[in-house]
C-alpha cells in the first residue's frame, strides 16, 4: 500500500484514519526518535510483532508457522482495538503484551 521509503509516521497516520487495519511486523517500533509507538497508540491500530526468534528460521518455515498463528491473530485483532502484542514462535506460547 505504501512504498518502502514511506516514513512510519505517514503510513501509521493514514491507516489510523482508515480504521480496520492491523500491523504485523518484526520491527518493535523502538526508535528513540520518531514517535512511532505514540502514533500507533493514538491511531488505535492493532500491532502484532513477531518475537525475535522468528528471524532465525528460513522463509518457508516461518511462513508455515505464521499461517498456523493466523486464526489467533485475526481473532484477537477483531475483538480488541489497538492491541499491541508480541507473537511467540511456538503455538503453545501465549501473546505477550507490548
Amino acid at each position: 500500500m505504501f512504498p518502502a521509503s514511506t516514513d512510519d509516521l505517514v503510513w501509521i497516520e493514514q491507516l489510523g484514519h482508515e480504521k480496520n487495519w492491523a500491523i504485523i511486523s518484526q520491527d518493535k517500533f523502538r526508535k528513540k526518535q520518531g514517535g512511532e509507538r505514540l502514533a500507533l497508540k493514538a491511531s488505535g491500530i492493532s500491532v502484532f510483532v513477531l518475537q525475535k526468534s522468528w528471524s532465525s528460521y528460513p522463509y518457508w518455515e516461518k511462513t508455515a508457522q505464521f499461517i498456523l498463528w493466523w486464526p489467533k491473530i485475526v481473532e484477537l485483532a477483531n475483538n480488541v482495538e489497538g492491541v499491541a502484542m508480541e507473537v511467540p514462535w511456538r503455538l503453545s506460547g501465549k501473546f505477550q503484551q507490548l
